[in-house]
């Protein structure tokens, strides 16, 4: 189910794949890795007439929710097609409305019904913290600071198919010259902490090359720009960073962290893709300041899973093609929380850390990692 579950979150999960799958278990493991809005995605993008087989003797064992046989359900937006899908604009929570997916087996179309009602409560969710998110924008841009956004509700409101992610964390960046008075004006802004967490920042991440925050911000588009309508308010001026600027950092990010349990990470990446010639020049010539893993790893691993990632990006993670398999299974087990018969996962993600911090090779790493195991005699 780890494979299927991948490609549910990543959106190149083909009908047949669902068949024979327990839905409550797949369910539940969307749930756990809060990949509801893009498994929506993807089913709203399939073909009619797929279906799952029950489980033998378990009678309706996939049966996800009370409304099995209920009629079409779909999933985000009417107008997805294959590619860089367009969005209809207005109201997140309206966004998630009639899409292409239906499904002849009662149990599919269940779960897409139980699914998109769970998206919709986090849209209205997502639209409450936009209200914060605006007040506080608001003000720094009355006090000429201005505002990217590096992750969160803008984020979600630019690229096609985020609607409804949930959005804990909320991370904007500003001039380093500005960076106390958007602090200041930060504690000025009531708002309730438990719900969302608000970081403010004068860089994209830690240990940045020189020069590459001015190339952020000389780069970036208005949020108005890039999404066609006023989606947080016309006087803030919030700002994004370009596609190739954003893959770059949300590689890197997901890379720091060893890929552990970063598949909704991977997911946002996957839906940057295609990017257009120009944004993935700028991105493989921004990685050039990292270890090649560190951006080329996790985007070789969306190319192994059918993400249309340009080939000469991929193959700068410079993976052996006699370990490609070995490496897939470590780093698919990795990003979902699994673990190996004789390594648990913590252990994995030790060895996906140095596999991605390095050149070396896969089984090199899993060997270091488990002579660390071993007893000293």
């Amino acid at each position: 189910m780890r494979r299927e579950l991948i490609r549910l979150a990543v959106g190149t999960l083909g009908p047949g794949e669902l068949e024979g799958i327990d839905l409550a278990t797949l369910d539940a493991r969307v749930q756990s890795l809060g990949l509801e809005a893009h498994a929506l995605r993807t089913l709203s993008r399939m073909k009619k007439g797929a279906g799952v087989r029950e489980a033998d003797g378990q009678g309706s064992g996939g049966r996800v929710g009370p409304d099995a046989g209920a009629g079409p359900d779909v999933g985000i937006g009417s107008n997805v097609e294959a590619g860089k899908d367009a969005e209809p604009r207005g109201p997140e929570a309206d966004r998630i409305g009639a899409g292409d997916g239906h499904f002849e087996d009662p149990l599919l179309q269940s779960w897409m019904k139980e699914l998109r009602e769970r998206v919709r409560a986090g849209a209205a969710r997502n639209e409450r913290a936009d209200e914060w998110i605006r007040e506080l924008v608001r003000r720094l841009a009355a006090n000429e600071v201005p505002v990217m956004a590096l992750k969160g509700s803008a984020i979600r409101r630019v690229v096609p198919g985020m609607g409804g992610r949930p959005v804990e964390r909320v991370a904007l960046m500003v001039p380093r010259d500005r960076l106390a008075v958007a602090e200041a004006l930060l504690e000025e802004v009531p708002y309730r902490k438990e719900d969302l967490t608000v970081e403010l920042h004068w860089r994209p991440t830690d240990d940045v090359p020189p020069g590459i925050v001015e190339r952020c911000w000389a780069g970036s588009r208005s949020l108005d720009e890039e999404t066609g309508s006023q989606s947080l308010d016309e006087e803030t001026g919030m700002r994004v960073m370009a596609p190739g600027h954003r893959v770059l950092f949300g590689a890197v990010h997901a890379a720091r962290l060893a890929l552990d349990g970063e598949l909704r990470q991977l997911a946002d990446l996957a839906l940057e893709f295609p990017l257009e010639d120009r944004e993935a020049e700028v991105l493989a010539e921004e990685a050039r300041a990292w270890p090649p893993r560190m951006v080329h790893g996790p985007l070789w691993l969306l190319a192994r899973w059918g993400v249309p990632v340009p080939a000469a990006l991929a193959e700068r993670s410079q993976v052996r093609w006699w370990e490609a398999g070995l490496s897939l299974r470590v780093l698919e087990r990795v990003v979902a929380g699994d673990g190996l018969a004789f390594l648990p996962h913590h252990r994995l993600v030790s060895a996906a850390h140095r596999w991605l911090a390095r050149s070396g090779s896969m089984t090199a790493s899993l060997l270091h990692t488990a002579e660390r195991l071993t007893p000293t005699p």
